[in-house]
């Protein structure tokens, strides 16, 4: 088998590989949570998104920088907190397939009713 430079890099996954690639790490139940939160196109401190989710400090941080990493949130300190937002530079593409993805589940639970 042929391994090509982005496949060393982790830009592919084989079959067996247990690493993520940017493009999949935004399906984390907690990260898809925090993206319906932040859909709304305002800015929210981490600790309204902790609130929000039931979740810890340390674990909302890590999450949010994975978003902020891959290019979906972009983050601003204000004073003590850190406030986040969905990228206001997001392509439209990227923009509608985001949307899409997160009123999916919504579009399941009314069908199901």
């Amino acid at each position: 088998m042929c391994v090509n430079a982005d496949m060393r890099q982790g830009a592919y996954l084989l079959p067996n590989d247990r690493r993520r690639t940017p493009a999949g790490r935004p399906g984390h139940p907690t990260r898809l949570a925090a993206l319906r939160v932040l859909h709304d196109g305002r800015e929210h401190c981490v600790c309204e998104l902790m609130r929000q989710l039931g979740a810890s400090q340390s674990r909302m941080s890590r999450h949010m920088a994975t978003l902020r990493q891959v290019g979906l949130v972009t983050d601003r300190r204000d004073a003590q907190s850190v406030r986040y937002r969905l990228d206001p530079t997001l392509p439209p593409a990227v923009r509608h397939l985001l949307d899409a993805a997160l009123e999916l589940p919504a579009a399941r639970q009314r069908i199901a009713a």
